[in-house]
């Protein structure tokens, strides 16, 4: 793996030793956010991995700013820009891999994005698609920056950074999708061994996270990935892949609890966890059918510039591809993660948690 990410490794060492640092910024600057986890997240970290799970083509960010494909999942903005906006930055802080040879001593301070599209909980999560960023990666290139902050500006301050700082995490759903064979469902009892293991897993990433200074953790829990087109179109009926969705179910359960248990255990610790698999976004016309992708509700094969059905009216449509929701769709959930009621945020709300 190193051949592919020991060189940002090295460039942004040098230019924290060389340059400004986050922790010296004004009062009014937002807090320094950082994203990890699958492509939900994923900015463009994946544009430089050789991996099939990469969308730097058209029409993917066709309503992007100036119209161009970035390496989101998406037709425009997603969930980590969203949810940076609702802080107070223009968007998601740049991709970790996109930093080489950039002034990233001149944005650091507002974080930095790991997300990897098709990356998991477990190592080999992924790999089916080529290189990716499992979640334990992603730790280890964060904690190279962090360690090259400390040289310049001393461990207290950089300490003091990570504790206003936030933590974004969405992972578990293609751990899940890459675990399940709709021909031959797992049993209840296999279902909750998969389950187990991801959450140990899970778990000693965040105590990973907070030993080395986090201690606001923003957690997306999973939605009805038995739902989206790619799944759908396998079910004979049409209709949702249920025992899909039990797992994921039985995973947000799980987690919730891990996440209740480890803020007792861990002092100072303090998180909000997103239950989505309870949310229904009610305004759009098309709530199964991929706007863009081929086959069966769009979702047979990959949204692609010249193979693809597109659709016209984008923010009438849920779902931009076969796993993923539209910018719309993007918009409206993290309205829900940030200013959500406790039926669908615990213990607090994203926007709590951030002024707290």
């Amino acid at each position: 793996m190193a051949a592919y990410w020991s060189g940002p490794l090295l460039v942004l060492g040098l230019l924290i030793l060389q340059s400004p640092s986050w922790a010296v910024q004004g009062d009014d600057a937002p807090p320094p956010v950082f994203f990890f986890g699958d492509s939900i997240l994923d900015v463009g970290n994946n544009n430089y991995l050789d991996t099939q799970a990469k969308v730097n083509v058209t029409p993917y960010g066709i309503d992007f700013p100036g119209g161009r494909p970035t390496g989101r999942f998406t037709n425009g903005l997603n969930i980590a820009d969203f949810l940076a906006m609702e802080v107070g930055l223009k968007r998601s802080p740049p991709a970790f891999l996109s930093l080489v040879g950039r002034d990233f001593h001149k944005r650091v301070f507002q974080g930095v994005n790991f997300a990897s599209g098709g990356s998991g909980i477990l190592e080999k999560t992924g790999s089916i698609f080529g290189q990716n960023l499992p979640l334990s990666l992603q730790i280890f290139q964060f904690t190279t920056v962090y360690n090259n902050c400390t040289i310049r500006v001393g461990e207290a301050q950089a300490q003091a950074m990570l504790a206003n700082s936030l933590f974004f995490i969405s992972t578990g759903s293609n751990d899940i999708m890459q675990n399940f064979n709709p021909s031959n469902p797992p049993t209840s009892d296999q279902k909750d061994e998969l389950v187990a293991t991801l959450a140990s897993t899970y778990k000693a990433h965040l105590q990973e996270l907070y030993n080395i200074g986090a201690r606001k953790f923003a957690i997306l829990g999973l939605s009805k990935i038995g739902c989206i087109p790619s799944q759908r179109w396998q079910n004979e009926t049409g209709g949702c892949m249920e025992e899909l969705n039990d797992v994921a179910l039985r995973f947000d359960n799980v987690m919730e609890n891990v996440m209740c248990q480890l803020s007792s255990e861990l002092s100072g610790m303090k998180y909000s966890f997103y239950v989505g698999f309870d949310v229904f976004l009610d305004g759009f016309a098309e709530m199964e059918i991929a706007c863009c992708g081929s086959g069966k509700f769009n979702g047979e094969a990959p949204c692609s510039p010249k193979a693809s059905s597109l659709c016209a009216e984008r923010r009438d449509y849920y779902y931009w591809d076969a796993y993923h929701p539209t910018q719309t769709t993007a918009r409206m959930v993290v309205d829900v993660m940030y200013n959500g009621s406790p039926q669908y945020v615990v213990p607090i709300n994203f926007k709590q948690l951030w002024m707290s």
